[in-house]
């Protein structure tokens, strides 16, 4: 069975910005770990994507594109319980 975890959008802000969690989200998707987030994250984490470059002094588009690299798997919430 495949193991699937959800990924907060902290982690992945902080992976962005620190790069230490970037380098576990890799490791552990190279050994089967599916990472999930949900939509609402995304939108956060892409809120925040004009201050980490600031912060970082890199160019936006380098941001997007690293954010666009990370193993996650977006999610739908479900329309049915």
């Amino acid at each position: 069975m495949e193991e699937k975890t959800a990924v907060d959008s902290n982690i992945l802000i902080s992976a962005l910005l620190k790069g230490k969690a970037y380098s576990l989200i890799k490791k552990l998707s190279r050994q089967g770990i599916k990472f999930i987030l949900t939509k609402a994250n995304q939108k956060e984490v892409l809120k925040y994507l004009p201050f980490i470059a600031e912060k970082l002094k890199l160019e936006i588009d380098f941001i997007k594109l690293t954010f666009s690299l990370l193993p996650v798997k977006y999610l739908e919430p479900s329309k049915s319980f």
